[in-house]
């Protein structure tokens, strides 16, 4: 696992305000923040959008090291434990002092997906990132949610 997926995992749930509900959440939105702003961390096709392993260890070595509860049940939450916040902190500061404009964007990028339906952020990725999606029995249905939610 890398230090950058780490340091996405603590972003993106640092950024929601500590508790970030559903795995789609997780990866989608890490995906948009490496597209748009910080390039840290490999992301590959599947049928249901950009995943990246990369991501899931980074969780898994976060809830080993006590920095981040996970509950996989009929939500799936993430959130920060106390000494998950502090490295988040630590990792926020670093951030803005390297590049405010960036740090911002990511932020941005997190308001406006982590409180939407994960179909809204899925269908927003396949619109604009179709290569990040393998064919196959669910592309009739982001079609759908593209039109549904008229992206």
């Amino acid at each position: 696992m890398s230090e950058k997926a780490r340091n996405m995992v603590l972003l993106v749930v640092g950024l929601s305000d500590n508790k970030l509900y559903g795995l789609t959440k997780l990866q989608k939105i890490s995906f948009l923040i490496n597209q748009k702003v910080y390039n840290w961390v490999k992301f590959k096709p599947s049928p249901t959008g950009p995943f990246s392993d990369e991501i899931m260890k980074a969780v898994d070595v976060l809830e080993r090291e006590g920095k981040l509860k996970v509950e996989l049940d009929s939500t799936d939450s993430y959130e920060l434990t106390k000494t998950g916040e502090d490295e988040y902190i630590k990792l926020v500061k670093a951030l803005k002092s390297e590049d405010w404009e960036k740090f911002k964007k990511a932020r941005e990028i997190v308001e406006m997906f982590s409180k939407v339906p994960p179909g809204y952020l899925v269908a927003f990725i396949y619109k604009y990132y179709p290569g990040y999606f393998e064919k196959g029995s669910f592309n009739d249905t982001f079609e759908k949610w593209v039109s549904y939610f008229n992206l």
